[in-house]
């Protein structure tokens, strides 16, 4: 499924969890992508819709713990836990966040 920013995946992922969690369960296991709107000033991301200068999209495999970065027309993967993903899709500088922490 498509993104916006964490909270909404959150969110939604809270109600299945509860009202289906066999559907709950599937979805956990999907690739989840998360589409980045462009910022004129870093530091910007909320957690409820993510904002970068410098990533354009995340799409995150959660069987395999990896994560598709999309750095302008460029694509590098990352391996990456569901707690990481979360720290970095709730900074405020996704930019930073990936310099700091994912890029080695």
């Amino acid at each position: 499924m498509d993104w916006i920013g964490y909270s909404p995946y959150e969110d939604f992922m809270q109600k299945l969890s509860v009202s289906n969690p066999a559907a709950f369960a599937a979805q956990s296991q999907q690739e989840q992508t998360f589409n980045v709107t462009p910022a004129t000033v870093t530091g910007m991301n909320t957690p409820a819709h993510a904002r970068s200068t410098f990533i354009r999209q995340m799409r995150y495999l959660p069987t395999s713990n990896t994560c598709f970065v999309t750095l302008g027309n460029q694509q590098y993967w990352y391996p990456i836990s569901q707690r990481q993903l979360a720290q970095w899709l709730n900074s405020n500088s996704l930019g930073r966040y990936y310099n700091n922490y994912v890029k080695l």
